[in-house]
Order: C-alpha cells, then sequence, then structure tokens
C-alpha cells in the first residue's frame, strides 16, 4: 500500500503506486546505460502546440524510483537528448525534461519526448 504521508517519500510512494496500477512499461536510455521505467504517456494539450512542439509530441511522468535503483548516470536524473523507449519499441527524444523537487528530494520528473 502505498504511503500516504505528505512527505517526500509519501509522493514518490504515490506516484509507484500509480505507475504499477496505470503506467506502462519503458526504458530510459543514455548513451549505453539503459533503465528499464513505468511510465505515463499522454498526448501533448493543445495548448502545448507551439515551435517545435506538434501532435507526434507526448508528456510522461516518471517516478525517480527506477533510476536511483539504477546505474543511471548521475547528477541529473534526465536531460535534454536522453531517450525514451516506448514498449512499442519506439525511441523517442527527450527534449524538456523537468525535475519536480520538494526540498532536496527528486519526487517526480516529467518529459516533453519527441521524434
Amino acid at each position: 500500500m502505498a504511503d500516504l504521508s505528505d512527505t517526500p517519500a509519501g509522493l514518490i510512494s504515490r506516484l509507484d503506486d500509480a505507475l504499477v496500477n496505470h503506467g506502462e512499461d519503458a526504458t530510459l536510455k543514455r548513451g549505453a546505460t539503459s533503465v528499464p521505467v513505468r511510465a505515463s504517456i499522454r498526448p501533448v494539450r493543445p495548448e502545448q502546440l507551439a515551435g517545435i512542439v506538434d501532435e507526434t509530441f507526448n508528456n510522461v511522468v516518471l517516478s525517480p524510483t527506477q533510476l536511483n535503483a539504477s546505474a543511471w548516470p548521475t547528477p541529473i536524473a534526465v536531460k535534454k537528448g536522453d531517450k525514451f523507449v516506448e514498449a512499442s519499441g519506439k525511441e523517442r527524444t527527450v527534449e524538456f525534461p523537468k525535475h519536480i523537487r520538494v526540498g532536496n528530494t527528486l519526487v517526480r520528473i516529467e518529459l516533453l519526448v519527441g521524434g
């Protein structure tokens, strides 16, 4: 059961639980390193369509849990240019990563991926 406390650990626990129940399998890649992750993948919203962002882009939500438990290169959790591979095998490029922190703890990773 998810930790329901209003702490960084509780926020991560609830996100992990949601991704297990409603997310899908994917892989995050940087160079020769790849990490299996659970992700929420959704189409971009109409208000996001500007500049290079078109209807082929997706919003992705990840938990830091799998990255913290792996050999993922640090200190940046996910950066522009990393690769996100959907379960279908479609490889996307991370264009805009957003790291959500509570205090000094990374609790959520939001990505805009395209390609």
